[in-house]
């Protein structure tokens, strides 16, 4: 149990990791005026530093998991409720 535990602790602190330097990138795109690419980094970021959470903690990715299929659902064409 505890080499499961401790590979979830890596996985975690390397998705932060790797969240922080897009989100570094992001940055500097943004101060070069390379608007789309800044967004690009910073949703990278996003996602990335969330990834961690979601691997400790899966519950904690529920609202955006949910968000996710109802958007899904109004691009299929599918009534959110069904």
């Amino acid at each position: 149990m505890y080499r499961a535990w401790g590979d979830a602790v890596l996985v975690s602190q390397l998705y932060f990791g790797v969240g922080v330097l897009s989100l570094l990138t992001g940055l500097g795109k943004a101060m070069q005026g390379q608007a789309l690419d800044a967004a690009a980094y910073a949703a990278y970021a996003s996602v990335y530093a969330y990834g961690g959470y979601a691997v400790n903690d899966p519950g904690s990715f529920a609202g955006e998991h949910a968000w996710q299929l109802a958007k899904f659902k109004v691009l299929a064409g599918t009534p959110v409720g069904a």
